[in-house]
């Protein structure tokens, strides 16, 4: 992301996102967030414990005059994980001390 970290994010195919966040082996979400010099801003991880289906956000589907008619997208709300679930490794330009890291991924 070129913006700063927002609350909502835009994502793909909502049920698609249901179905890999419901998996066995549902992933971490890792969020980047750079200027437009490409210097990084905010790096950090959700673990996939914190990553909940409660936490993506239907779309209205596309138009029916829309190239992907009755498409449904989604967002994905971090606003809804504390801070708990967000485990930054780079945070307002800093990069977070290793040992802060995993002991907050902990």
């Amino acid at each position: 992301m070129k913006t700063p970290l927002k609350e909502l994010i835009t994502d793909g195919a909502y049920d698609s996102m249901l179905t890999r966040l419901q998996a066995n082996n549902n992933p971490n979400l890792h969020l980047l967030v750079y200027d437009k010099n490409f210097t990084v801003n905010d790096f950090l991880v959700i673990p996939k414990h914190f990553f909940l289906p409660e936490i993506i956000v239907k779309r209205p589907e596309l138009n029916p005059t829309a190239r992907r008619a009755g498409w449904v997208g989604c967002n994905i709300n971090i606003s809804a994980i504390g801070d708990a679930g967000k485990v930054f490794y780079v945070k307002n330009k800093s990069i977070i001390r290793p040992e802060f890291v995993v002991q907050n991924y902990n």
